[in-house]
């Protein structure tokens, strides 16, 4: 049985030093990575393959690529969920989420799926240059 943890552990140490490839490596072939709401980057990405192809890019157009704090951790066989801030520049405006969750759950040495809890309005502006208006 994989230890939950120290995959965990792992991948918050890859995020922190910014080494997104390697981060995002940890899904396994088969994965399943969602980003949830309905913006541009949102969806569930079927494999590294199309994670890499489809949403690895959109870092890499990041002003100051986000880095991350991760906080709480939660282990329970093999899920968890990872409590995290994050701040960046991104290619049309700040980006900065002071509430963040990954809900992983792990399957051998990887990841068979991340789904990536996010305030999908600061996306939008930071990534895709939405503006907010009042009504």
């Amino acid at each position: 049985m994989a230890d939950t943890r120290k995959i965990v552990q792992t991948f918050i140490e890859h995020i922190h030093a910014s080494r997104f490839v390697e981060a995002f490596s940890m899904l396994n072939e088969d994965g399943k990575y969602t980003v949830i709401g309905t913006t541009p980057a949102s969806g569930t990405y079927h494999g590294r393959a199309d994670l890499f192809a489809r949403l690895l890019p959109l870092l890499s157009t990041f002003k100051v690529p986000p880095t991350l704090q991760f906080g709480d951790v939660v282990v329970e066989g093999d899920k968890a969920a990872l409590r995290a801030s994050g701040s960046g520049v991104g290619p049309t405006g700040d980006y900065a989420q002071p509430f963040y969750v990954f809900f992983v759950t792990v399957k051998g040495d990887g990841f068979a799926e991340i789904v990536e809890h996010l305030d999908t309005a600061m996306l939008e502006t930071a990534a895709f240059g939405k503006k907010l208006v009042a009504a």
